[in-house]
C-alpha cells in the first residue's frame, strides 16, 4: 500500500510557479521577456504561470511595454489583471519569427464583483500566438448596481493566432452566473491569420 502511495505521489505533477512581470518601460534596462530583471521571481517565466497586472503596466493603450524576444519562452498559463487600477495597459510585442505558446489558461480580466474594472490588454507584432490551453476567458465583471467593467483583448496588430485546444473553451463577456454582474468583454482577432480548432 504505501508503495504504491509513493508511485502516485512521485508521478503527481507540482504546481507551476508563478511570476509576475515587474518590467517598467523607460525604466528598466530592456523591457524583453529575457531579462530575469523584468520579474518578481529574477527567472526566466519558461513554463511558469505569467501574471501582468499593475506592476510594469503603461499608461497609454498600445504602448509596448514588454518584448517576447527569444523563442523558448513558452508559459504555462498567462493572466492579465488590473486589478483595481483604471489607466493600466499592457501591449506585448510578438516580433517576426517568434512564437510565445501558452499551454494552460489563458484570462484577460478580473473574476470579482467589484465594480468598475477595465483590464486592456494590447498584441502585436509580426510573430505568432498559440493558445494550446483549454480555456481562454475575456471579462470584466461587475456587481449588479455597477457599469463599465470591461476586459478587451487586441490582437489585431498581431500577425498571426492560433488557438488550438481540443475540447476547449473561448468566453467573452460570458452571461452573469452566481454574483457576477454587468460584465463585460471584447476580443479582436488577429490582424493576419487566424486558426482556431
Amino acid at each position: 500500500m504505501l508503495a504504491a502511495l509513493a508511485a502516485i505521489v512521485s508521478t503527481a505533477q507540482p504546481a507551476a510557479a508563478q511570476n509576475v512581470w515587474i518590467g517598467v518601460n523607460n525604466v528598466s534596462a530592456t523591457t524583453n521577456w529575457s531579462d530575469t530583471a523584468n520579474w518578481s521571481l529574477a527567472t526566466s517565466p519558461a513554463g511558469m504561470d505569467v501574471l501582468f497586472g499593475h506592476d510594469g503596466a503603461a499608461g497609454a493603450a498600445g504602448t509596448i511595454n514588454s518584448v517576447v524576444d527569444t523563442l523558448g519562452l513558452d508559459t504555462s498559463s498567462l493572466t492579465f489583471t488590473n486589478e483595481s487600477h483604471l489607466g493600466d495597459f499592457h501591449t506585448i510585442l510578438i516580433p517576426s519569427g517568434i512564437t510565445l505558446a501558452n499551454a494552460n489558461a489563458l484570462i484577460v480580466g478580473v473574476n470579482s464583483s467589484v465594480n468598475g474594472y477595465l483590464t486592456t490588454v494590447n498584441v502585436v507584432g509580426g510573430g505568432t500566438l498559440v493558445q494550446n490551453g483549454a480555456n481562454m476567458t475575456v471579462k470584466d465583471i461587475g456587481s449588479a448596481n455597477s457599469s463599465g467593467a470591461l476586459a478587451t483583448l487586441d490582437l489585431s496588430g498581431l500577425s498571426n493566432f492560433v488557438y488550438d485546444s481540443f475540447g476547449g473553451t473561448i468566453t467573452v463577456a460570458s452571461a452573469p452566473s452566481g454574483g457576477e454582474a454587468r460584465g463585460g468583454g471584447i476580443l479582436t482577432l488577429a490582424g493576419g491569420s487566424n486558426y482556431i480548432s
